[in-house]
């Protein structure tokens, strides 16, 4: 399944009846990540009446979906943001919106209607790009073969994070998952079989 993040970080606003809705979308590479983001975001909207957010994030290979209500009738702000997130099948993305009330209340199907349509809003004016899942791995193999192994890394994408090589070849690396089989195959025939793949 082909799955987004957001190139870059990008604010919208949505008014409705004098409710002010300020819509933050943001790449989150992990649950801290995004705390870190939103306690910056609480600090800046310090007098806020209300801040809810929802993000899906990838972490130890679980896919972990999230929303909070900041203080709005449940279900109906963290849910409908999340809503949009899958909708727009995006991935490692957060998405928080800031409401400032200064009119009527808008009842709970308004609520919804407008956390929705204020989500929506930030994700249609962000550039969305495709996202790919990046694995870590270390290689160990036969010293001998360590100029082959560096070759097949580089030429089929891969990125080498550390060469803790010395008598044997010991390197960690990156690559994309859709691409490590290919290169694994290639390092198992240039090494004989004598190459040992452990993943991070």
């Amino acid at each position: 399944m082909m799955c987004f993040i957001p190139e870059n970080s990008l604010q919208t606003e949505y008014k409705i009846k004098k409710s002010r809705f300020t819509a933050y979308i943001r790449f989150c590479e992990s649950k801290l990540d995004f705390k870190s983001w939103l306690s910056r975001i609480k600090r800046c909207h310090y007098d806020a009446n209300h801040i809810c957010w929802a993000y899906i994030i990838v972490e130890y290979g679980i896919n972990n979906y999230f929303s909070s209500d900041g203080g709005e009738p449940s279900g109906t702000a963290g849910r409908p943001i999340l809503k949009v997130l899958k909708k727009n099948e995006l991935i490692q993305s957060a998405i928080i919106i800031v409401r400032n009330i200064k009119g009527a209340k808008l009842g709970r199907k308004g609520l919804m209607n407008a956390y929705e349509k204020a989500a929506s809003k930030v994700v249609q004016k962000t550039k969305l790009i495709d996202w790919k899942v990046i694995t870590k791995y270390i290689i160990k193999c036969p010293i001998e073969f360590y100029n082959k192994v560096i070759h097949l890394i580089t030429v089929n994408d891969g990125k080498i994070l550390t060469d803790e090589s010395s008598d044997l070849c010991v390197i960690t690396l990156e690559i994309a998952l859709d691409k490590k089989d290919d290169l694994f195959q290639k390092i198992h025939v240039n090494t004989r079989n004598k190459s040992e793949i452990i993943r991070m």
